[in-house]
């Protein structure tokens, strides 16, 4: 019985592309890719994404039927093409981990597996069935179930298909419910939006960094996702059920004494960190465990995880004598760039039906295609934050509809757009 290794079979699918003559087979998987992305944040129910997905996976192999089953969400899938039920119990066989899982275990700054052996990613079944695990930061959250094809090429490429696919369900899920999370604690849905690439990265830093207790800088312009990235490590990590203490640097009233205390045994969210006064930055070194061993002390269970969020680069303020050297080393043990907005103009339209729907108004909006070529050639220099500011104007003044570029410019929005557009 042959058995799966994705690290090594993804090598020979991309070799595979890499020498097919006209090219199809390689663009088939781009626009598979490019399907499920969109897929994947369009649906905010997860029954429709994960269903979506699965179709998205028939269209584009030689797959004949799937089972998806996620037990936490009540959700068990069975799709296939001639509408016929496959479900039922299939034995494992061997498994081996994914390139992605592989990559988790070796990087320096992870934690200890959960379980006690690594966590099975895929396995090969019996009876000519496939079965792939849906994990998340070691833990088994469902399993796709499929029937192979007899073609060993064309199976190569189905189950790196179905992986790419088990992936985005895994992050589609913990998105969704790390906006329940939001919405319960804060009384508002903060996470990521978008399916562009630099995102999907960014959501795999997350998925890492939450099996670990290193210390998280989060970069990026003013307005960008930095917080909701923050508040993702944290609900998708062990300690989702402690504390979230925010802290806004740049009130030096507030007392980060008091907020260290209360955020014990859960994460210390130090917004706007490149305002941390230097007295604070002194006292703040202070009072952390050195996970570089910069100085003595051991790390207790009930330390907070310290997660810090920038709108400056930090190196540049510690080159320019604005920021403690010794505390960036601590507080960047692991760190990324939350891309801005006008990187992303493929991700305008999604963006703007979450923040419409974060609204909670009694009317429908949308806006048409020539509104959004505004929105997607303006550079928005506020980001989110300059969109939720436009969103909430056009809203609050019109009766719901669709929005088009006349419209902008009839609430003064163009004027601050300053993009070329044909307004008849």
């Amino acid at each position: 019985m042959d058995i799966f290794c994705y690290e090594t079979e993804v090598s020979c699918v991309q070799k595979m592309l890499s020498q097919a003559s006209d090219g199809s087979c390689q663009k088939e998987m781009e626009r598979f890719a490019r399907a499920i992305e969109e897929i994947s944040v369009m649906n905010e129910n997860e029954d429709c994404c994960v269903r979506e997905i699965l179709m998205a996976v028939m269209c584009t192999t030689s797959i004949d039927d799937i089972i998806c089953e996620i037990p936490e969400r009540n959700i068990r899938i069975v799709t296939s093409q001639n509408g016929s039920d496959v479900s039922g119990r299939h034995e494992k066989g061997e498994a081996t981990l994914s390139s992605v899982d592989e990559a988790v275990y070796n990087a320096e700054w992870t934690s200890k597996p959960v379980y006690q052996s690594t966590p099975k990613n895929h396995y090969q079944a019996k009876r000519g069935r496939t079965e792939q695990i849906i994990a998340y930061a070691d833990k088994e959250i469902g399993r796709i179930s499929y029937k192979q094809t007899p073609s060993d090429q064309q199976r190569k490429v189905d189950q790196y298909l179905v992986a790419m696919a088990a992936r985005y369900i895994a992050y589609s899920l913990k998105r969704s419910e790390v906006r329940r999370w939001s919405q319960e604690r804060y009384g508002r849905p903060l996470a990521l939006m978008g399916s562009n690439r630099r995102i999907h990265a960014i959501e795999l830093k997350i998925e890492r960094a939450s099996r670990s207790l290193f210390p998280v800088l989060i970069e990026g312009e003013f307005g960008t996702e930095k917080l909701g990235a923050a508040i993702s490590i944290h609900a998708c990590s062990n300690r989702k059920n402690g504390p979230f203490i925010e802290i806004d640097c740049s009130n030096t009233k507030t007392s980060l004494a008091d907020c260290i205390i209360k955020a014990k045994t859960g994460s210390l969210c130090l917004n706007n960190v490149n305002q941390l006064t230097s007295a604070n930055q002194a006292f703040l070194q202070s009072q952390i465990h050195s996970h570089l061993g910069q100085w003595i002390g051991s790390l207790s269970a009930e330390d907070a995880r310290i997660i810090s969020t920038s709108n400056e680069n930090l190196r540049k303020l510690v080159q320019d004598g604005r920021f403690s050297p010794t505390l960036y080393a601590e507080l960047s043990i692991l760190n990324f760039l939350v891309p801005p907005v006008r990187e992303r103009p493929n991700d305008i339209t999604t963006i703007i039906n979450n923040l419409i729907s974060d609204l909670d108004m009694n009317k429908s909006y949308g806006f048409d295609e020539e509104a959004l070529a505004v929105l997607r050639s303006y550079p928005w220099p506020g980001n989110i934050y300059e969109m939720k500011t436009l969103i909430a104007s056009i809203t609050l003044v019109s009766d719901g509809g669709e929005v088009s570029a006349n419209d902008l410019l009839a609430h003064g929005c163009i004027g601050k757009l300053s993009v070329n557009v044909n307004l008849n």
